[in-house]
């Protein structure tokens, strides 16, 4: 089903169902126009917060690399002597429907159940700077602004959060499927239409190097500012000692993966590029944690299959139970490597300095 959603070859009866949708896709696109025409029209306000609001985001459902993106941008503005505070809706936490203070500029201050996997990433990636989790944006800037006084506030998956105003939209599109089928959900993968595209600021498609290299940006327009960017491995961890792994490592070897990312296919050909051989997969969904039967389970695959280690993502290494077993489990240390970082640093450098001139 899910090749059909995102414009890719699929069986007969997948473009059925999807072509069946389409009326439902009508009604959300629609419904959509008509609420953002409320804002146009004035009849609805935006929260302004007194800081520079660069909101990081995307179009489709699925991974692009946004958490990737929020770490290698924090990292460059608190490089740049910028005051830096993230604002995330924390999903799955245990509060996302209250406001939990993740980290501030002395550390973290909340476990990854209170804060969510990716909060919890996003803080520990970024020393210095304050993380902030909770539904309401409005309310988490807020407090942002009280205990922290940022230069820049990032909202990360921000660009359906429309009751926030924000100077910089960054929208992520990933390579392989920049807009999947071109329609929206349920009968395509867009969180919104593709014209919306016209509300960023600028653009960052983000895949491997051959996707980047043949994707297809026909429907993004001419004059909008646009980058790539891809995620570069830099090392593993051994999740049971914090110790570091070679690379070299995985090179021939036999090994599991267990992931729980929005795009667990990008992560399975990153570990097979290394020169790993993936005899056994588990793939989660998008935020959910690894149970101890999962890894159990994995560790008596092991045995059978021979295989030497589990690898894993940094996210989910966050909020992996205790390991047992015989078997190491190695996270994968990538970061997000962004072309023309300096394109997006002017952007926001200019939001900054129009907001206090």
């Amino acid at each position: 089903m899910l090749p059909a959603l995102e414009g890719k070859p699929a069986e007969l009866w997948a473009k059925s169902i999807v072509c069946a949708l389409a009326p439902a896709a009508l009604l959300y696109t629609l419904g959509l126009r008509a609420y953002l025409m409320l804002y146009t029209l004035g009849w609805r306000q935006r929260a302004q917060l007194p800081s520079c609001v660069v909101s990081i985001g995307n179009m489709t459902s699925g991974g692009t690399g946004k958490t990737g993106l929020t770490i290698a941008l924090g990292r460059a503005l608190l490089a740049g002597g910028y005051r830096v505070a993230v604002l995330s809706r924390g999903y799955r936490s245990r509060s996302e429907r209250s406001v939990t203070t993740v980290s501030t500029s002395s550390g973290l201050v909340a476990d990854v159940q209170d804060a969510g996997d990716e909060p919890y990433l996003i803080a520990q990636s970024l020393p210095g700077a304050t993380v902030i989790v909770g539904k309401d944006r409005r309310q988490t800037g807020r407090l942002a602004i009280e205990i922290a006084k940022p230069d820049v506030v990032l909202l990360d998956d921000g660009m359906q959060y429309y009751q926030l105003h924000r100077d910089v939209e960054i929208v992520l599109l990933s390579a392989s499927r920049p807009f999947g089928n071109g329609r929206a959900l349920p009968a395509g993968v867009l969180r919104e239409p593709v014209d919306h595209i016209k509300r960023a600021s600028c653009v960052v498609v983000t895949g491997q190097d051959d996707e980047l290299r043949s994707a297809d940006l026909s429907r993004v327009p001419r004059s909008m500012p646009t980058t790539r960017a891809r995620y570069v491995t830099r090392g593993l961890m051994d999740v049971r000692n914090g110790g570091t792994v070679p690379l070299s490592a995985l090179v021939g070897q036999r090994v599991g993966t267990l992931c729980g990312l929005g795009d667990p296919e990008s992560f399975e050909r990153t570990v097979a590029g290394l020169g790993a051989q993936i005899v056994h997969s588990v793939r989660l969904s998008d935020h959910v944690a690894p149970s101890r039967s999962q890894l159990e389970d994995m560790q008596v695959h092991g045995k059978r299959d021979g295989l030497t280690a589990i690898v894993i993502s940094a996210k989910d290494a966050v909020k992996l139970p205790e390991p047992s077993g015989f078997l190491p489990i190695w996270a994968l240390d990538a970061e997000l490597v962004v072309d023309d970082m300096a394109m997006l640093l002017g952007l926001i450098d200019r939001a900054v300095r129009s907001r206090h001139p």
